[in-house]
């Protein structure tokens, strides 16, 4: 009959883990980005209704422009999860940050 070891190591179990001041920033920003998503997701669920009035939008349109939204966090979790692994999270991210701002620039000056 096999018995079965417990396996040790030096590391603590994450239920005895402190919650110390970093910890607590660091569960902040994770949160930021769950809450940016849920802000946007909210503001087109306000302003749906109005650009459905003024553009005379159908069915099928208000479903895409709905769908363009996750469809893009789903291309931006294929794109940048990778990125991040690749180059780290902090040069992805302001990577990320920059490609949208020169994006944003070439729109107004366009």
């Amino acid at each position: 009959m096999m018995s079965i070891q417990a396996h040790t190591t030096d590391q603590m179990p994450i239920e005895s883990a402190s919650m110390g001041r970093p910890e607590y920033w660091n569960w902040f920003l994770a949160s930021g980005g769950t809450l940016i998503d849920g802000l946007s997701i909210f503001s087109l669920g306000v302003a749906m209704p109005l650009i459905t009035s003024r553009f005379s939008l159908s069915a099928l349109m208000v479903g895409l422009i709905g769908s363009a939204l996750v469809l893009g966090a789903v291309f931006g979790a294929v794109i940048g999860g990778p990125a991040a692994d690749r180059f780290g999270r902090k040069p992805a991210f302001f990577n990320r940050h920059d490609d949208y701002h020169r994006r944003r620039a070439d729109q107004r000056l366009g």
